[in-house]
This record gives structure tokens, sequence and C-alpha cells, in this order.
């Protein structure tokens, strides 16, 4: 019975080893070249240098990052656009928050439960003066 899980206990740490090695390996090639901004660039933009582009770090280029192609983006965002309309119109939709704005739909506002009130909240009810009959 101890062998049994001596052995699974050897079987468990090579695992995890081999995991780790992997996982060492993967964050030693993404590591590889040199950081961006560079410390030259560092220290040129602290005396008022300005980049619009930095050195190539030697890393693989970011799917989601780098300069964007404003017609592609343009495009991009119609697409977006005519897929969410074809879903049907936003809810509310642009008249119906037209007349909320208006005031064509009553409103009241909320206060916070009593218990979230503090202690010294004091509220005043005002009445209107009820007309005198002569």
């Amino acid at each position: 019975m101890a062998d049994d899980a001596m052995e699974a206990a050897k079987k468990a740490l090579a695992e995890e080893r081999k995991i780790r090695e992997k996982s060492a390996a993967e964050y030693a090639e993404r590591m590889k070249g040199k950081p961006t901004p560079t410390q030259e660039e560092l220290d040129l933009a602290k005396l008022g240098a300005t980049f619009t582009e930095h050195e190539a770090d030697g890393s693989k280029a970011d799917p989601a990052g780098g300069p964007q192609d404003e017609e592609k983006a343009l495009a991009k965002s119609r697409e977006e656009y005519a897929k969410a309309m074809a879903a049907g119109p936003p809810v509310p939709t642009q008249a119906e928050l037209d007349k909320i704005m208006a005031g064509g739909v009553e409103t009241r506002q909320m206060e916070a439960a009593a218990a979230a009130k503090p202690q010294t909240y004091q509220t005043r009810t005002m009445r209107a003066a009820e007309p005198k009959s002569e």
C-alpha cells in the first residue's frame, strides 16, 4: 500500500515538473527581445523628445494592436452597426428616449431604503395651503 502511494506521488511530481518546465520555456520564449520603450527612448522622452514609433523589439506582432487602417476600421464599424440593427431596434428606442426627455412620460425619483439613510437624516413634507372658502 505504501509502495502504491509512493508511486502515485512520484508520478504526480513528474507531471508537475513537466508542466513547470513547459511553462518556464514558454515564458523564456515570450521574454526574448528588448523592452519597448528602450531605456534610450525613456531618457530622450524625459528630456522632451516625443515618439510616434518605437524601435522594433523583436517580438511577434500583437494581433489586436498596432496602427489601424481607418478605412478598414470604418468598414468594420458599419458592419457591426448593420448586424446590431438587423437584430431589431435598441430598447428603449430613440423616440421613447425623446418622449421621456420632453416630459411626456411620468417618471419618479426613488430614494434609498430607510435603513440606508443616516440616523440624522430628516425629511419634511410640504403641503400646499388649502384654499379658504368664503
